[in-house]
């Protein structure tokens, strides 16, 4: 890993994806990937651990110029990461990322494409795997970590299960038309059901709060 100054191109940004939104869209896809016969067995190696944040990624691909993106980390491990990016990506892709640490400092880590998958509309998650092991605790809240006193409620691995969290009627109100606008770009039937229901659990707490 090596910090990074901020004095850089200004990278694209293809989602527009707020942090809220990221969120209701990683949840929803957390319940798809624990129910039904392609259900998801997780991430391979050391479990990832959840966190929302606007990163940049540079892509390196033979015979092109490098190009920049902005693009929204779901969650990182100590060998790979999960992301939300704007469009395919074909395995083995090279790549550096410039994640934040929770100290609020940039640091960049080089790393290639392990897989990517369409969830709805352009939206795309990717998962990453770092050409070296990085301490997961730098970037996000992990149990048990020094200094860290998030127990395991609040922390969730990728291969499974939800994170509790707390929407303000704002919030809610922002994600669920985020998530209009990708309904409306098109996709599967059941990619509109879960878009559907992730909808009516949102106005649901906004509703009640």
């Amino acid at each position: 890993m090596s910090k990074v100054s901020p004095e850089e191109s200004q990278p694209i940004d293809t989602l527009r994806l707020t942090e809220t939104a990221a969120r209701a869209m990683s949840d929803a896809l957390d319940r798809q990937d624990s129910i039904g016969p392609n259900a998801k067995k997780g991430h391979l190696g050391p479990p990832h651990y959840p966190v929302f944040r606007s990163v940049v990624m540079e892509l390196h691909r033979p015979g092109t110029t490098a190009a920049r993106y902005l693009v929204m980390q779901r969650s990182v491990g100590s060998e790979s990461m999960s992301l939300f990016h704007g469009f395919f990506l074909n395995a083995g892709t090279a790549c550096f990322v410039t994640l934040r640490t929770r100290d609020h400092e940039s640091v960049q880590v080089a790393g290639v494409v392990r897989s990517c998958r369409l969830v709805q509309g352009r939206v795309h998650e990717v998962e990453l795997a770092f050409n070296q092991p990085v301490d997961p605790s730098h970037f996000a809240a992990v149990p048990g970590a020094t200094g860290d006193s998030a127990g395991p409620a609040a922390n969730r691995s990728a291969q499974g299960g939800e994170t509790s969290k707390e929407y303000t009627s704002d919030d809610i109100v922002r994600a669920a038309e985020q998530l209009l606008q990708i309904a409306r770009r098109g996709g599967t039937p059941e990619d509109r059901r879960m878009i559907e229901d992730e909808l009516r659990r949102l106005l649901s707490q906004s509703a009640a709060a």
